[in-house]
């Protein structure tokens, strides 16, 4: 069944920085930016810059159970974030925070990397410059919401699938390395004999 994206969770902005988010090794509080999610596959939390928080203001702090995703740019994919420590984000992103106990943030996830739902995203998208994806339009686009049960065996072929994806690059690195030093070895042999 298609629901909503406003019909499952509640769809914030992150907090507006003043100037440019510097590194405070004092800092109490994590920031995740826009850049953080091109980068990381998961997000970890201690791969972010620290800044000082007044820990009373909640509304920007991420909860472990929300799925954020862009405000703007040419990437929409959504993602949790490994929180061990208190993380805000920035205004760049949108906060989805389920509502509805029958879908779990994970297959929420996951449904809103899907291709189709990342067309009905890109067709929802606003402005010439820097695309951006209004909290109105996000809340619009629909997803499909099977039973928990079903939710459950998708999160863990995707997490299957995902360390598959994860082993075959490191076997891949490793060959690489390997054949370079066999190349290396060939033409060291080679200079030897010249």
């Amino acid at each position: 069944m298609k629901h909503t994206i406003k019909s499952i969770a509640t769809i914030q902005s992150g907090h507006t920085f003043r100037s440019k988010i510097a590194n405070d090794p004092q800092g109490n509080a994590r920031v995740l930016r826009i850049s953080e999610l091109r980068v990381y596959p998961h997000v970890e939390a201690a791969e972010l810059p620290l800044v000082q928080w007044d820990m009373a203001k909640t509304s920007a702090l991420i909860k472990p159970t929300d799925v954020i995703m862009p405000a703007r740019g040419q990437y929409y994919g959504a993602k949790l974030v490994q929180l061990h420590e208190p993380v805000l984000a920035s205004n760049q992103l949108h906060i989805l925070r389920i509502q509805d106990n029958a879908v779990l943030p994970e297959y929420l996830c996951w449904a809103l990397n899907q291709d189709g739902v990342q067309q009905s995203i890109a067709g929802s998208l606003r402005g010439t410059g820097i695309p951006q994806l209004n909290k109105k339009n996000l809340g619009e686009v629909q997803v499909t919401v099977p039973s928990l049960e079903t939710q459950k065996k998708i999160i863990v072929l995707q997490a299957v699938w995902e360390q598959e994806q994860q082993l075959t690059q490191q076997l891949l690195d490793n060959r690489e390395t390997m054949l370079k030093g066999m190349f290396q070895h060939l033409l060291n042999d080679q200079s030897r004999q010249a």
